[in-house]
This record gives C-alpha cells, structure tokens and sequence, in this order.
C-alpha cells in the first residue's frame, strides 16, 4: 500500500451459527472484482478482454474452484513472486505455448490423404533399396496417421496415397514388400486411437492461450487459473505421448525394418528360395510429424514450469488482505 496509510476497518461478521447465527461470510469481493475485470490492484491495468478474465463460473462456486485446499496449496508454489519475475516467465510461457501449438498443427497434418502434404507430415519414413543395385532408385514410403504415401519406381507405382482401409485388400498384391500381410488391419483398427488423441492434444492448448494472457497480469491471477493452466498442458503432452506410442506398437512397428527378398516377378520370397533375385534394404526413420510432436511436448514442458515458477498474490490465500481489500479506497491501493 502507498502512503498515506489506508484506514482498516473492521468488517462485521455475522454470528456463529452455534449461537443460533449464521457463519462468517468469506471476503470475496477481490475475486468478483477480477470476474468483472475491476481490480482495484496496479492501477487498474487488466487483461485485454472479458475472455481473459477469471471465468464467472469461478464465482458462481468460489469455495469449490478457488478456494479449495489442493488450489490454494498450488497456487502458493514458486520461487519467483516479483512483477518482472512474472513479465519474463510468463511471456516465455505463452511463446513455449505458440510454438507447441504450431508444430501439432502440423503434426495433424498428417492426417491427410494428400501426397504431398502427407510425404512432409509423416510419423515413419521407410527408403527402400535394393542391395546389388539390380533396381535403380529408391522407392519412398511415408506413413501418416491414416494413409501411406507411396512411391515406387520398381512396379510403375509413382506418387499413390494408399488408405489403412484398403491395406488387406492389397495383402497379397504388393503390401507384403512393406508389411506383413498378417497384421494388414492393424492400422485401421487403431486408427481412430491416434488420430483423436492427435487432433484433441492441439485442442487442448487452446484454452491456455486466455491463462496465460490473464496470468501476466498480476491483479487478475488466481489459484484456480494457475491449476487450470498446468492441468491442460500435462493432459496434452499425455495425448501426445499417447499419439506417438499408439502409433508406434499398434501402426508403425508392423511395417518391416529389416530386409526381404523378392523374385523377378516382385513377390516376397524366402532366403532360400532358387527364385530369389532382389534383396531389398529398408532405411527407417521418423518422419516430421512425429519429431515435431516430440519438439511441442518438449515446449509444453517448458510452458508448464513457467507457470509452476510464478506464485499467484498473497490475496488469494491471506484473508486479512482479503478484508482490507474489501475497504480500503481505489486511490490506496498500491
């Protein structure tokens, strides 16, 4: 508080409800200040609009979203309690948060069936060539979240996109160079797995954006906002991480890694079969789609300890400054 000193006065509580009352009522109006956006605190500066408020329901249930025990002991933690302390991380923060939001969007891009799009968004990359160089070139498989981009010099096959769906009814006319035709349906069983943990993970950030724009605003923090912020930056970096497993066991890891041999015709055949005449090497690599998930899982990390970092205003915890906010004048407060 600025000098001159403000005037406390004592706020009248009700009576006990043992003595046949009613029990105190909680001082509240600096949280209804920060639902409407009037703060009395740092001069009034506050978040650019209603979106980036503390949310009304906040109000509607105080004692259950902000108030709470588990809140109040979170919202608490942190090193660093100054207002340059709070510029500097929490504007890192909101860039962490950009920056993941931006490479799942294009991780999701891998959902396409579009070659070109699909060839630069992948999660696996396998090169294919043949050792003695008996075929020449390369043949490219990229494989997305529903489709394969393929392209394939050695059967005229140039730049296809091939579906999960369509993968057992090619098992046995060109899907065995690539996969074994016994697990041909695993992907598209598990498609549905994978594609929505991707597409709700790059949903889930959204929400953050309004947090962390109210968060740099220390007249508008609170407990619930801070645990609201962490809770959904750990439940995305938990849909990727189950976006990029799922895929791994269930889709990717039954494409082959190792080599198979073909004859003239381009069949599989065994080592030791009198028909063998190509001996195919596969090169496996992780495809964009799946480094940058890793890279936005990595920076949603760095968004969260930003946010651990930043302790919320002894207001929210400290009833006394409760009640004087309750009756100290707009032009006392510091």
């Amino acid at each position: 508080m600025s000098s001159p000193e403000p005037q406390i006065v004592t706020v009248p509580t009700r009576k006990s409800s043992r003595t046949g009352g009613q029990p105190p009522i909680p001082p509240r109006r600096w949280l209804m200040d920060r639902i409407r956006g009037t703060s009395k605190y740092n001069d009034r500066e506050r978040p650019p609009g209603p979106c980036c408020w503390v949310p009304p329901p906040v109000g509607w249930c105080p004692g259950l979203w902000e108030e709470n025990v588990l809140c109040k002991a979170f919202g608490s933690i942190g090193p660093y309690k100054s207002e340059k302390s709070r510029f500097y991380c929490l504007h890192l923060g909101i860039l962490a948060n950009l920056i993941a939001f931006c490479l799942l969007t294009y991780s999701c891009l891998s959902l396409s069936y579009d070659f070109t799009i699909l060839t630069r968004t992948s999660f696996g990359s396998l090169t294919m060539t043949e050792r003695e160089n008996k075929i020449p070139g390369e043949t490219f498989l990229r494989i997305g979240l529903r489709a394969v981009a393929l392209d394939n010099p050695f059967t005229g096959v140039d730049r296809t996109v091939v579906g999960f769906d369509k993968f057992c009814d090619l098992s046995q006319v060109g899907l065995q160079r690539y996969m074994d035709p016994m697990n041909c349906a695993k992907c598209e069983e598990n498609s549905v797995r994978f594609c929505l943990s991707a597409i709700l993970a790059a949903i889930s950030i959204l929400p953050t954006f309004f947090t962390d724009i109210l968060r740099m605003f220390s007249g508008y923090d609170v407990n619930c906002q801070k645990t609201f912020a962490v809770f959904f930056s750990i439940c995305t970096i938990l849909l990727c991480l189950h976006t990029m497993f799922s895929w791994k066991f269930y889709c990717g890891d039954n494409f082959y890694k190792n080599d198979i041999y073909l004859n003239r015709d381009g069949n599989r055949v065994q080592f030791d079969d009198p028909d063998r005449e190509y001996t195919i090497d596969y090169n496996y690599t992780w495809g964009w789609g799946m480094m940058t998930m890793i890279v936005a899982c990595f920076f949603k990390c760095l968004q969260v300890m930003t946010h651990i970092c930043i302790p919320t205003p002894n207001v929210t915890r400290d009833v006394k400054e409760q009640r004087l906010y309750e009756v100290v004048k707009e032009s006392d407060m510091a």
